[in-house]
């Protein structure tokens, strides 16, 4: 897996590594938890220390994974951009590995699909919103998303003449 790429204020943040023996590349058990610290931009001050754990030890070998929640009372700030620094040791050699990550102003909100089936016609301007014909207004003054002006009795119009609205 590596690590993501973006992580939104307040989500939790997963990254992962394998662990290889240096002679033989071989995916090898590490001789103790690999150990990461995090830095913000380029602070000198890790924010952020730890191990990692072995994921699934049963079935896999040297892969190791962690979960840290990316949260303000945790050190971390929306916009900024963050360094994974990781290290293990396998046979005596040390070896390492570096992530970035930025974090995101909050939660991604739902992408949401809207299907309208209305009647076939053409609609007035006075139907939509601000006098502009078109989708965009008359998902404005149904939903008050597009042109920001609350609904009014136009959408009244509209909604009556809408057979069927689906949000996926």
């Amino acid at each position: 897996m590596g690590c993501q790429s973006d992580v939104p204020l307040n989500d939790n943040l997963t990254f992962s590594i394998c662990t290889h023996d240096a002679d033989t590349g071989a995916l090898t058990v590490a001789d103790a938890a690999p150990a990461y610290r995090i830095y913000e931009d380029e602070t000198s001050t890790a924010i952020a220390t730890g191990t990692m754990a072995a994921l699934d030890a049963a079935n896999t070998t040297g892969f190791y994974s962690e979960r840290i929640s990316c949260t303000a009372a945790n050190g971390f700030e929306r916009g900024k951009t963050y360094s994974i620094y990781i290290t293990a040791a396998v046979d005596g050699d040390t070896g390492g590995i570096a992530f970035g990550f930025v974090v995101l102003a909050g939660p991604v909100p739902a992408r949401r699909i809207i299907i309208i089936v209305a009647d076939s016609r053409t609609l007035t301007p006075e139907e939509t919103s601000g006098g502009n014909p078109g989708l965009g207004g008359m998902f404005g003054d149904m939903f008050g998303v597009m042109g920001g002006n609350p609904p009014d009795e136009r959408a009244a119009t509209i909604t009556a003449r809408t057979r069927r609205v689906t949000i996926l």
